[in-house]
């Protein structure tokens, strides 16, 4: 993924592509985890291509570094998962990804580590924005997080409806390293919080089923 600053588009100005394409590539790196099923190419996957990974692959062979491998060791991750053995590599090769996995296969890890490992080699606030559909997910992704990230100090910021405004926007002036927001209290952020804007972001993750991410990409979260 680059690391200099991406310029952010207009979520309107994203053109939709057909079904059976796979999305183009924004500067914003956009891990899209619940989109129609088809594998990382964009094909329809043959049954025995998405029953499980070649127990030869490990963490290690997939690149990361070893703060992450100590955390994932800690957290008793024994060998990595279908959705985390397709994505890492591309991933932490720069490339834009939308993957397909059900809930318990390991989609926020597959996300989260290669963001935490950009985040080792480029430490810096707003580094990462999760767009999560409810509340109680986004507190979820945001604790698994900080348990990978607990050797490099990753802070996260949840921005969520229900919750005092003022003091999210405290956090949010802090500069976490990842925002976890829902779509709602993220917008309002965007629009009414002094200083506070997606522009220098080097990670976009929408962590959304497609009915909520068609609503997401019909709003300029990003701003002009």
């Amino acid at each position: 993924m680059a690391l200099g600053t991406g310029t952010i588009k207009k979520a309107s100005d994203m053109k939709e592509q057909d079904d059976q394409d796979t999305v183009a590539p924004t500067p914003i790196r956009k891990y899209l985890l619940d989109a129609p099923h088809r594998s990382l190419d964009g094909k329809m996957p043959e049954p025995e291509e998405a029953s499980t990974s070649s127990t030869e692959v490990t963490f290690k062979s997939l690149g990361l570094i070893d703060p992450l491998l100590e955390a994932l060791e800690q957290m008793k991750f024994k060998a990595p998962t279908d959705i985390q053995a397709d994505a890492l590599p591309h991933a932490l090769q720069g490339r834009d990804i939308i993957g397909v996995a059900s809930t318990g296969s390991g989609k926020t890890a597959a996300f989260a580590l290669p963001i935490l490992q950009k985040l080792w080699e480029e430490p810096r606030g707003l580094f990462a924005c999760v767009i999560s559909p409810t509340r109680e997910l986004a507190y979820q992704i945001s604790q698994q997080f900080e348990a990978l990230g607990s050797a490099m100090g990753v802070r996260c910021a949840v921005i969520v409806g229900g919750m005092d405004i003022m003091s999210q926007r405290v956090a949010l002036a802090k500069k976490p390293h990842v925002v976890v927001a829902t779509p709602g209290r993220l917008n309002d952020h965007l629009e009414n919080t002094k200083g506070f804007s997606l522009r220098t972001l080097k990670f976009l993750v929408g962590d959304l089923p497609p009915v909520h991410l068609t609503a997401v990409l019909m709003v300029p979260l990003l701003g002009a």
